[in-house]
């Protein structure tokens, strides 16, 4: 991998002045920089929208459903481009989303918003110095946007959790707390603070972020599903078991947070509870290795040898495969818990 920049211009932390005054609340407003700082909806063909709104849901089925439904005519409209990109990306295509970000990045060159699809195009394909510059470029055209500066924190980030380098997580925390400053209600800056504070073990400050994002964005599964995992490592049952089950009832295909319930009712003593729990995680992932184990365990206390052992099997052939796409997030706090002696098996 290519180092990353350490000096001048890329090696800049983007903190900007303490003073908040005229600072935007939002970043999908334009009114500091101009149009080039807008974002995609500012700027799109209604015709458009429902693509644009799978893709700010991830949803890989559903931005393919309508990018068939649109029309030949929007080839060469740069906004167009920027949304075939990120499909193009879910799609794991890089090669073709890259020309396409670059064909709009061309038609446009002072649009922001496109050299951050460009950065997150290389940052899913683990290309992090090109995904810096490019942050580093939508940054310099909108130096009062926050979400560049959010996106250059995750790069580091997952520089930390691929090297196992806490010096990135420092730099991370950096910038999402200069997100942060640009944008106080910036939720998802305020959780990473927590996920790096809870790969560090820093729980007590893990909490009190976590709790500040879900103020801020109270009915998502994600934030919740997190904020059990720390409850849970600080020894609080209820709290976690309280937060989890919420994170499942609201976000009920997440096989994390069956595969969470799981081991909390586990290590309660509620065998039958944690079958089902973990029954539930890998019918939703069958690729996910660490309930395939906890389920051996599981069946082993309930009397089922032989289902005990199909599922210990099941966790070696699971544990061989690189798990495609998996989430950096899950993967360095299950790092961090297997530091701290957690029960997330190696």
């Amino acid at each position: 991998m290519a180092a990353v920049p350490t000096t001048g211009t890329a090696g800049a932390d983007l903190s900007p002045s303490s003073d908040r005054k005229g600072i935007p609340q939002d970043s999908s407003s334009n009114a500091e920089a101009g149009a080039e700082c807008s974002t995609v909806g500012e700027h799109l063909d209604s015709a458009l929208t429902p693509l644009s709104r799978c893709l700010e849901r991830g949803d890989t089925k559903c931005a393919r459903a309508a990018f068939a439904e649109l029309a030949p005519t929007f080839k060469d409209d740069p906004e167009y481009l920027n949304l075939t990109a990120q499909a193009l990306s879910l799609e794991h295509q890089k090669t073709e989303a890259l020309a396409a970000i670059n064909r709009a990045i061309k038609m446009e060159l002072k649009r922001a918003p496109f050299f951050v699809t460009q950065g997150r195009i290389y940052q899913r394909f683990n290309d992090e110095f090109n995904a810096i510059e490019s942050f580093l470029q939508a940054a310099q055209l909108c130096p009062r946007w926050a979400v560049p500066v959010y996106h250059l924190g995750m790069t580091f980030f997952l520089l930390g959790n691929d090297e196992n380098d806490t010096t990135y997580y420092d730099r991370a925390a950096r910038h999402f707390n200069a997100a942060l400053q640009l944008q106080p209600n910036y939720h998802k800056a305020e959780f990473m603070l927590g996920v790096v504070d809870a790969v560090k073990l820093h729980l007590d400050t893990a909490k009190q972020h976590f709790e500040q994002a879900l103020k801020m964005s109270p009915q998502n599964p994600f934030y919740h599903l997190h904020y059990g995992v720390v409850l849970s490592r600080m020894e609080d049952g209820d709290g976690a078991l309280r937060e989890i089950r919420l994170a499942e009832k609201l976000d009920p295909s997440n096989a994390m947070a069956n595969f969470n319930l799981g081991g909390l009712e586990a290590r309660l003593g509620d065998y039958a509870d944690a079958r089902q729990q973990l029954e539930v995680a890998v019918r939703l992932d069958p690729q996910l290795s660490a309930a395939y184990y906890r389920l051996g365990g599981v069946y082993h206390h309930l009397g089922l040898t032989e289902m005990s052992r199909a599922a210990y099997e099941k966790f070696r052939q699971a544990s061989v495969q690189e798990r495609e796409g998996a989430d950096p997030i899950e993967a360095a706090i299950s790092s961090s818990e297997l530091n701290a002696g957690g029960p997330v098996p190696q």
